[in-house]
């Protein structure tokens, strides 16, 4: 929730970076992370700047009876629904998505740069597409996809097995909270043909 007050008070670009809700969450349960989500609940001021009574309720059932997936949907709920809602009233942010970072990264990289000024694009389209330090914490399986250039495949193949309701579910949760979905899976470059 800082973002707003990084955007008034200190002079810097903001790109906001977001992965879609379900394999974020994915992801913290296998890493066994933990949940955020009691200091937002704790915190009347963040609750009253940024959610509805009908959020609050359905934040608190989630937390009661939802299953661990849920739960983290709901922590990136938490999380990201101050920047969300901003974001409209911000054509001057970045809302740079991992998906567009691993489908196309040499036109993420040219967005970035384009946008935050950046001249070295050599050095960049160099690094992107070595695996990042965090990739220790991924599957053998992405890994391989990574070493064996199927890095796109990583962006939907959270999807198998998958209960068919839980996409839904996420986006119903999403907009409770007041989340465009389709923001949620805005490109970066959706950003930059609207920017000034």
């Amino acid at each position: 929730p800082l973002i707003g007050w990084f955007a008034e008070t200190v002079p810097c670009d903001i790109v906001y970076l977001t992965r879609h809700p379900i394999p974020q969450s994915i992801s913290c349960v296998r890493n066994d992370w933990t949940l955020s989500v009691g200091a937002y609940l704790r915190d009347e001021r963040f609750l009253e700047a940024n959610l509805s009574d009908r959020a609050v309720s359905l934040a608190h059932d989630v937390m009661r009876s939802g299953t661990s997936l849920q739960q983290f949907v709901l922590n990136w709920a938490l999380e990201n629904v101050a920047p969300m809602r901003l974001l409209p009233e911000h054509p001057d942010w970045l809302h740079v998505r991992y998906e567009d970072c691993v489908t196309d990264p040499g036109g993420t990289v040219d967005t970035v740069a384009h946008r935050l000024r950046l001249t070295d694009l050599d050095r960049m389209h160099a690094t992107v597409n070595r695996p990042s330090v965090s990739s220790a914490m991924s599957t053998e399986q992405t890994r391989r996809l990574i070493e064996d250039g199927r890095a796109a495949d990583l962006v939907t193949r959270w999807r198998q097995g998958l209960d068919d309701g839980v996409e839904a579910w996420c986006n119903r949760l999403l907009e409770t909270f007041g989340i465009d979905p389709e923001v949620v899976l805005s490109t970066c470059r959706d950003d930059v043909a609207h920017a000034p």
